[in-house]
């Protein structure tokens, strides 16, 4: 888990019929359009504006682990590897603080999709 230096952690709400992304300062709400299956553990949602696209991967199905990739427009951007809030405790957590200052964030090795 990955505490910034300021904002929340990001986060993701799956709603009957929408996607509430909770980014690093503020959230928004996407009414789905679609939800399909590109292959056996990939997934597409569409907002109905066709302006967000969310990509999944299952990484590890057994452990609840997923590749959410989301996109604004035509490219997908931000990638965040995710579990279930309540498996959270998993993971150890890295804390960015700004005590007086905002300091850069960190930059972490990239996922390995394979």
């Amino acid at each position: 888990m990955y505490s910034p230096c300021d904002g929340q952690t990001p986060s993701i709400t799956i709603k009957k019929h929408s996607i509430v992304v909770h980014w690093n300062l503020d959230s928004g709400s996407f009414k789905f359009k679609t939800f399909e299956q590109l292959q056996d553990s990939t997934y597409l949602i569409q907002s109905k504006d066709g302006e967000v696209r969310v990509r999944i991967k299952w990484m590890d199905k057994e452990k609840k682990r997923a590749l959410w990739q989301i996109s604004l427009g035509n490219v997908f951007s931000d990638k965040w590897m995710m579990c279930p809030i309540e498996e959270k405790s998993e993971f150890g957590k890295i804390d960015n603080p700004c005590p007086t200052e905002k300091v850069p964030e960190k930059v972490f090795l990239p996922i390995d999709e394979e």
